[in-house]
């Protein structure tokens, strides 16, 4: 008890420093929405790309008028991708700067600590940067009908995810390893010791199962510790099981992805390293200097060089308000779920309220936005898109691969290893 009422104070005094000392009624001309993301630490890239995403767009917004006049104020404080910090970040935008929501916190151990608390307070949590199934809880509609007044529906009615889930991105991943004929005891699995990577690992697991292999949990599996480099013991546990190994999956933050192939593609030479997009794949590119071993990275966006017109607006924008900055899929990622937030605001007939907002961007019509993918919502259904792209690193960037070209290049790997 007192950890947390420490914890909560020195969150007001980070929030004062960082967003003034307004009352809500004074910010009351503006649209209060919040973000607690790491802007420090190992995922750092991740949390300022994400920031850079969402603001890149709402510069844009406010500077043709705002909504409906009102401008939107993005109130962002650091939490360094600690549980903690991200609690008591949330706390207080809430309490002391009256946000209507939060868009964009960034990571599955923080979202576990903060959503308790943004549902008490029937606050949306809108597309987090995780594909945590904590964020994805009732999948089951009939069930969610059922129990309209349930906490369970409570629950699903206050978060609203863009991306697609772990469980997703991990599963295409094993599906088309499996079909380029890769064996499923030819797979590890190596990811952060926490319930982001357990997310991940689990996703695998019932992937593999799901096609019909039953000693899934025989599978060579080895972690490390979240915010640290301490790859080691997690890569030994991998090379214990003495199993020939064609493929790992990878669900960790970039720095220790990074650490964990340099070391393994010397001790399991021949294998193909395939990392969630939470990774962040320009970071994890830059850190691997110019690597030559078989690196892949899934995404929840389209290629940031990709023809679609909202890619070209964003990376219009992000010349604009970040001059200094490259496209990414990170900020992609922000900007696109900063378009739909808005879309959803000019839904809302005026209530600005988590309510409101939650009921704007229920009633999106995504067929007449003309995005180039497909993304869907309602009252129930509150993960907006369900697509998992492929990207490899090559050099320093990283380029997008066809699935298809995915298993023949496994396929042609195979044959060359065989001769």
């Amino acid at each position: 008890m007192v950890k947390i009422k420490t914890l909560i104070l020195l969150g007001f005094i980070s929030a004062f420093a960082l967003c003034g000392t307004k009352s809500s009624a004074e910010e009351s001309e503006d649209i209060a929405i919040g973000m607690s993301a790491a802007f420090s630490g190992p995922a750092k890239e991740l949390g300022i790309n994400m920031r850079k995403g969402v603001l890149a767009y709402f510069n844009q917004v406010n500077a043709q008028g705002g909504i409906n006049g009102q401008k939107l104020k993005l109130f962002s404080i650091d939490d360094s991708y600690e549980p903690e910090f991200a609690a008591s970040n949330v706390y207080n935008l809430i309490n002391k700067n009256g946000v209507t929501s939060f868009i964009g916190n960034v990571g599955t151990p923080t979202a576990k600590a903060a959503t308790p608390i943004t549902i008490e307070n029937e606050v949306l949590y809108y597309a987090p940067f995780s594909g945590s199934s904590i964020l994805r809880p009732y999948d089951n509609k009939e069930f969610l009908i059922k129990t309209k007044s349930s906490r369970e529906f409570h629950t699903n009615k206050y978060i609203i995810n863009y991306r697609a889930s772990y469980a997703q991105e991990t599963e295409k991943i094993i599906e088309n390893l499996l079909h380029s004929g890769i064996k499923p005891y030819e797979i590890a699995i190596f990811t952060q010791d926490d319930s982001y990577g357990f997310d991940g690992y689990i996703g695998a697991i019932d992937a593999l199962e799901k096609r019909g292999y039953l000693n899934s949990k025989e599978i060579p599996y080895g972690t490390y510790q979240r915010n640290s480099l301490d790859i080691e013991d997690g890569l030994l546990e991998i090379l214990s099981t003495k199993r020939e190994i064609r493929a790992v999956v990878i669900v960790g933050s970039y720095k220790p992805a990074a650490k964990f192939i340099k070391f393994a593609s010397k001790l399991i030479p021949n294998a193909v390293f395939i990392n969630v997009s939470f990774v962040g794949c320009l970071p994890l590119a830059g850190l691997l200097n110019d690597t030559t071993d078989e690196v892949f990275v899934t995404q929840v966006v389209p290629h940031f060089n990709s023809d679609l017109p909202l890619v070209k607006e964003y990376k219009q924008d992000l010349k604009k308000y970040f001059p200094k900055s490259k496209p990414n899929f990170v900020s992609l990622e922000g900007y696109i779920s900063a378009y739909l937030f808005v879309e959803g605001l000019k839904n809302s007939s005026g209530d600005y309220s988590s309510q409101g907002i939650i009921r704007g961007i229920e009633k999106i019509d995504f067929d007449n936005l003309n995005l180039g993918f497909d993304l869907s919502l309602d009252e129930l259904d509150h993960q907006i898109s369900d697509n998992v792209w492929l990207t490899k690193i090559n050099k320093d960037t990283c380029e997008e691969v066809s699935w298809k070209d995915f298993r023949n290049h496994i396929e042609e790997m195979t044959k060359q290893q065989s001769h």
